[in-house]
């Protein structure tokens, strides 16, 4: 089972039928509110513009859509902010009974490297919120590891070093990952991925004599 890195319009539709398993999202709607989301990232992306000085005017300008579509979606502009920080917690949960992968194959290199992949498909949403530091990278970091340690597969094992060997490799991967997207320009990808196969393996599973 490979790990789901859809595109954004996509995630919006899992999105709202999370929240609403009656509505009928349309491509339309779909791709109207991943529009005022783009416009709404590349605003603050602008001389790392403050969110407190962007109105509704400039995203519906931004945008391409009026004023009166953008309140039909949301309620201000922190509305938006909110909801593309939801989006990328949920998409975790979407991908959550994959992970186990991680734990039986041992972190194999092309098994961290998928992960890496599905994150970093969203990786400017998340280097920008990582970058406002609004407590986005916490939320982020906890609920990765409540993904990777809350699976059936871990949880039904009862096997208390595999408990601690997810706990471990979790924390590894997501802390590498979310560093890498700081310092990108600095650290090549490929070495990462080899960097956090390594961290998360270095003798936590395999070393019996530790037990």
């Amino acid at each position: 089972m490979k790990l789901y890195a859809c595109s954004m319009e996509e995630l919006v539709v899992y999105y709202k039928l999370k929240q609403n398993p009656d509505e009928k999202v349309s491509p339309n709607l779909a791709s109207t509110i991943t529009t005022i989301i783009d416009a709404l990232v590349e605003l603050l992306k602008r001389d790392n513009t403050s969110i407190d000085k962007i109105t509704v005017k400039d995203i519906a300008a931004k945008s391409g859509y009026s004023r009166t579509t953008f309140y039909i979606h949301f309620y201000d502009v922190y509305h938006v902010l909110r909801t593309l920080e939801d989006m990328l917690l949920y998409h975790l949960d979407l991908n959550s009974e994959v992970y186990y992968l991680l734990f039986l194959d041992r972190l194999q290199n092309n098994v961290v490297k998928e992960v890496y992949d599905m994150l970093n498909h969203y990786g400017k949403y998340i280097t920008l919120l990582l970058a406002r530091d609004s407590g986005f990278s916490q939320q982020y970091k906890e609920k990765f590891i409540s993904v990777m340690t809350n699976t059936s597969e871990v949880k039904n094992s009862g096997d208390i070093r595999m408990m601690y060997y997810s706990s471990v490799c979790a924390s590894a991967m997501i802390e590498s990952y979310l560093f890498w997207l700081k310092h990108k320009e600095k650290i090549s990808y490929d070495i990462i991925v080899k960097t956090s196969n390594k961290i998360a393996t270095a003798t936590v599973y395999s070393d019996e004599s530790m037990w």
